[in-house]
């Protein structure tokens, strides 16, 4: 997490000491709660590298399969985004 202020103009970040061991869990912390509000991991933006790990929070596993599927049909030699959410090498 950073801290952001501004300073003549200009955004100034600073690190926060220890973000880094406390961030994943509340991250995870935050996705499980917007869920309990009807929420969805993302919006406009897409799902991405950086909530890719969040989705089974909001989606069962039927759905993931269902998604790999579609990616397979569309593209099944894996040359679209390879090695990203679905396919070789990815997560899933």
């Amino acid at each position: 997490l950073m801290k952001v202020g501004t300073k003549d103009g200009k955004l100034d970040e600073k690190e926060t000491k220890g973000w880094k061991d406390k961030y994943p869990p509340a991250r995870r912390e935050l996705h499980e709660e917007a869920k309990k509000l009807g929420g969805i991991v993302s919006g406009e933006h897409g799902i991405g590298l950086s909530k890719m790990e969040y989705l089974p929070i909001f989606v069962e596993p039927t759905q993931i399969e269902l998604m790999k599927g579609i990616k397979k049909l569309f593209d099944p030699n894996n040359i679209l985004n390879p090695g990203k959410i679905f396919g070789r090498g990815s997560i899933y």
